[in-house]
């Protein structure tokens, strides 16, 4: 007695033989190139490219609280905290200009100061603040003390590019400018507060 074959189905048999190749084939292509196997197996796919060197970043650098030392010619130093917070914004104080700080020699008492900062992307950053002024005899409201500068902030350390301390009126007329001090300090951390 004949047994039945049945006939193959030449479809299924070709499938089967082409997957057996394309798999051979990718096997031996994925050791040409251990970073990129899909690469040589699709031809076309980009290769991953490694990421770009970030930029300098001032930012990092000057986000926290600096405690610097400020000198004016003709003036007796001060002592000023600023804050440079993530988003932009800071906040000062200093010894010479706060409520309590009226004095022949600067006869005014202020509030802290408030302001703005931005990474200037070479490395420095660039800053402005305004601090409130009034009248120490009638705490009249006379108008600002305006702060505008740049500064390298690397590694803790400040090292000033240049600024400008003016009194404007309300309206931003310059009634004195003081011009640039010679600025120097470091940011704080823990260890450096007693």
């Amino acid at each position: 007695m004949y047994s039945q074959v049945r006939p193959l189905n030449f479809t299924l048999l070709l499938k089967a033989a082409l997957l057996a190749l394309l798999l051979a084939g990718a096997h031996a292509v994925a050791d040409d190139d251990p970073v990129c196997p899909s690469c040589n197996m699709f031809p076309g796919t980009p290769a991953p490219q490694p990421p770009a060197p970030p930029p300098p970043d001032a930012a990092a650098d000057a986000v926290g609280t600096w405690q610097l030392l400020v000198q004016f010619p003709d003036m007796p130093p001060f002592l000023e905290f600023i804050t440079f917070h993530y988003g932009g914004t800071l906040t000062e104080t200093n010894t010479s200009l706060h409520g309590n700080s009226a004095n022949p020699f600067f006869p005014f008492n202020g509030n802290d100061g408030f302001g703005l900062w931005q990474d200037n992307g070479d490395g420095t950053i660039s800053f402005a603040f305004k601090k409130m002024m009034f009248e120490a005899e009638q705490n009249e409201f006379i108008g600002f003390l305006r702060v505008k500068g740049s500064a390298i902030v690397e590694d803790g350390i400040w090292e000033d590019v240049e600024s400008n301390t003016s009194i404007i009126t309300p309206d931003g007329f310059v009634i004195e400018d003081f011009g640039q001090a010679l600025v120097t300090g470091a940011r704080m951390d823990l260890e450096t507060i007693n």
